[in-house]
């Protein structure tokens, strides 16, 4: 870098991005950032560019995007072709697909503490302190 002008330090870094030190530590070993450089003291120097990509890797997470996958993208942007595209409709698709199947396992678990709930509705509208039928149930299990 040409002067420190042209680069953050990784507390700035943290700062403008809203992610910890640990974090951006974490992120530079894992290559998900632009390579740091190193100052006279050894402090790490980040090029400005870096708060886009602490920004994207943070939203991708958010939208359920594993750091391996993101990994992938951001090697993707660098190249911008149809095999990226291909690349990336398949991280994407993959994601779309475990989605789909969480989504199958959490209506499943709904319907089951439902069923629950409605046990205990029952158990409680017939008056006196009850054995609990779904603690009876989980304890059996």
């Amino acid at each position: 870098m040409k002067n420190d002008k042209d680069s953050l330090r990784i507390g700035e870094v943290a700062a403008l991005t809203g992610v910890s030190a640990d974090t951006l530590r974490f992120y530079d070993r894992e290559g998900l950032l632009p390579a740091a450089t190193r100052s006279v003291r050894g402090a790490r120097r980040f090029p400005v560019g870096v708060v886009a990509r602490v920004t994207f890797v943070k939203q991708a997470q958010k939208v359920g995007l594993t750091l391996r996958d993101i990994k992938e993208l951001i090697g993707l942007k660098r190249g911008q072709s149809r095999h990226s595209c291909q690349r990336m409709r398949r991280v994407l698709a993959k994601r779309l697909s475990d989605i789909d199947t969480r989504m199958e396992q959490l209506q499943v678990f709904r319907t089951m503490l439902e069923q629950h709930v409605d046990a205990c509705d029952e158990a409680l509208r017939d008056g006196a302190e009850p054995a609990c039928p779904s603690m009876n149930a989980l304890e059996r299990d």
